[in-house]
C-alpha cells in the first residue's frame, strides 16, 4: 500500500514527449530548467538526435528536428505537476524558432515512474566511485 507522499509524487509523475529543434535552440535545456526549479525531478528516458546536413548550418528550417521523452515527477501532487506543464507550453510558444511541441503522454508507463519516484531516495545517498567511501549527495568523499 502506498503511503500518501507516495501517491502524491505518483499523481504528480508523467511522461511528456518533447520535438522541434530541442537543442539548436536551447528548448531543452530551459525545459529542464523549468522542472527544477519547481522542485521537480526528471529523467530523459528516451532521446532522438541526428546531426543536421552540412547545408543546414545557417538555415534552421532545414536541420534536423529532434525529439525527447522525459519523465518527470513532482512530490506536490497533479497541482505542481499542471503548473509545471503549463510553463512548458508558455516556453515553447515563447520560443517559435525551436519549433517545437510538448504533449502528455499519461498512460507511457502505465504509472510505473522509478526513473524519478526513487531518484530522490537515490540522491540523499550516493556512493563515491572509487574506494568504498559514500560521499552525501553533492559532496565529495574524504580520501
Amino acid at each position: 500500500m502506498l503511503s500518501l507522499a507516495e501517491k502524491l509524487a505518483v499523481a504528480g509523475s508523467t511522461v511528456l514527449s518533447l520535438e522541434g529543434h530541442l537543442f539548436d535552440s536551447g528548448l531543452i535545456n530551459a525545459a529542464l530548467d523549468v522542472v527544477e526549479a519547481a522542485g521537480g525531478r526528471f529523467d530523459l528516458i528516451d532521446i532522438n538526435v541526428r546531426p543536421n546536413p552540412a547545408a543546414a548550418s545557417h538555415e534552421l528550417s532545414l536541420r534536423n528536428k529532434s525529439s525527447a521523452l522525459l519523465q518527470l515527477t513532482l512530490d506536490e501532487g497533479r497541482g505542481a505537476l499542471d503548473i509545471v506543464l503549463a510553463r512548458m507550453r508558455e516556453l515553447v510558444a515563447r520560443m517559435p524558432l525551436a519549433q517545437a511541441s510538448v504533449q502528455e503522454l499519461p498512460d507511457y508507463c502505465t504509472g510505473v515512474y522509478d526513473r524519478t519516484l526513487h531518484a530522490k531516495a537515490d540522491a540523499e545517498f550516493q556512493p563515491a566511485s572509487a574506494g568504498g567511501v559514500a560521499a552525501p549527495a553533492g559532496g565529495v568523499a574524504a580520501p
